[in-house]
Parts: C-alpha cells; structure tokens; sequence
C-alpha cells in the first residue's frame, strides 16, 4: 500500500466518522452530508492521484456526480404554502 492509499482511506474513514457522529449528534442530514461529500470526495481525488487508469476517473466522475445531485437536493426550497396531498399509497402530489 502507498502513501497516497492509505491517505485516501484515512480521508474517507473520516468521511464515515463526521457523518455518523454529525447524525449521532441530532443534526440534520443537510447539515451532516456536505462535509462527508466533500470527504469522500477528497478520498476519490486521493485514489485518482494513485492510479490513473480508466477505472479510477470514472469512479472519482461518480464521487463527484453523486456529490453535486446530493448537494442540489439538499439545497431545494419547497414553497411551504404549496398544498401537499398524501395518497393512500404514500405518494406526496401537489
């Protein structure tokens, strides 16, 4: 194992430990979820700086995809003023 693996899985570890003890703490998943994004981000940076082949940039590609779609739905307003209606099935239609 080189250097630059073991920082990458030391990285994401602390990507795991930020989440859980941010949840453990009562904070919101909003609130949790960027730092540890940013983590296992960092963690797929470290991996790709490693081993550059294909298979590499295309998992830091999907650490950073995951990471911008999370982000973007933990950032949505909802108009609270918006009427919601819960189906029987347990869909919510406005």
């Amino acid at each position: 194992m080189t250097f630059t693996l073991v920082l990458s899985l030391i990285t994401a570890t602390g990507g795991l430990i930020v989440g859980g003890l941010g949840i453990l703490r009562g904070l919101a998943v909003n609130q949790v979820a960027p730092m540890s994004l940013e983590l296992f981000t960092a963690a797929g940076l470290l991996k790709l700086s490693e081993d550059s082949s294909w298979q590499a940039i295309v998992f830091a590609a999907v650490i950073i995809a995951v990471r911008k779609v999370v982000m973007k739905s933990l950032t949505v307003k909802v108009d609270p003023r918006l009427p919601t209606i819960v189906t029987s099935g347990g869909r919510c239609e406005p």
